[in-house]
């Protein structure tokens, strides 16, 4: 498959993506695996990607990667497991323990509802949820519960907006030691008034 080439659908996508680490772009996304360990999961009769990791952090933008993974997980017989790595900021006064109990409720309850909707259409799906830091936590539950394949949706920034706001996917993918999956997600387009 040649870098760039234009793919029309998202299922074919997911089976260039699982027999080969490629570019693939589609028409309203970009997927890139980046090679972690090339090898891992590799052997007679065991598919490649058996779990995928999905970071969330409660936007409508990061779960633009759901459909895809969607078609992924069902294309592969994989299972999906969501995570949302929770933080709380404590503001002077307020109770830090309640925070943060009020933060992990939160999340437990986002990615319960998210694998309930990959249930519903027939896939394996189950949600985690860790605090602290958002990188350092996706690429320790990668190691903790066995993922194969890491799903993250991108907004595409570069130059200066990348650098002030910083990167979640970036740094995930410069450390991961499995293959990642990016999917640019556009945010919705605001109203004209």
């Amino acid at each position: 498959m040649r870098d760039g080439a234009a793919i029309p659908t998202v299922a074919y996508s997911a089976m260039a993506i699982a027999h080969e680490h490629a570019m693939v772009t589609c028409d309203d996304a970009m997927a890139f695996i980046a090679c972690g360990n090339s090898d891992a999961g590799r052997s007679e009769g065991r598919a490649m990607y058996k779990r995928i990791l999905v970071p969330l952090d409660g936007s409508h933008l990061a779960a633009g990667v759901l459909p895809h993974v969607q078609e992924l997980a069902k294309s592969i017989g994989a299972e999906v497991v969501l995570l949302r790595v929770a933080f709380a900021h404590i503001f002077p006064g307020a109770d830090p323990i309640e925070t943060q109990v009020t933060a992990v409720q939160e999340a437990e309850t986002y990615v319960a509802e998210r694998a309930k909707g990959l249930q519903d259409s027939g896939v394996r799906a189950e949600g985690k949820v860790r605090y602290g830091d958002p990188a350092e936590e996706i690429l320790d539950h990668v190691t903790w519960d066995h993922i194969d394949l890491i799903a993250m949706a991108t907004h595409g920034r570069t130059g200066l907006k990348r650098v002030v706001l910083g990167s979640v996917a970036e740094h995930v993918l410069r450390r991961a030691t499995v293959p990642m999956l990016l999917v640019r997600v556009h945010p919705p387009e605001e109203p004209q008034g």
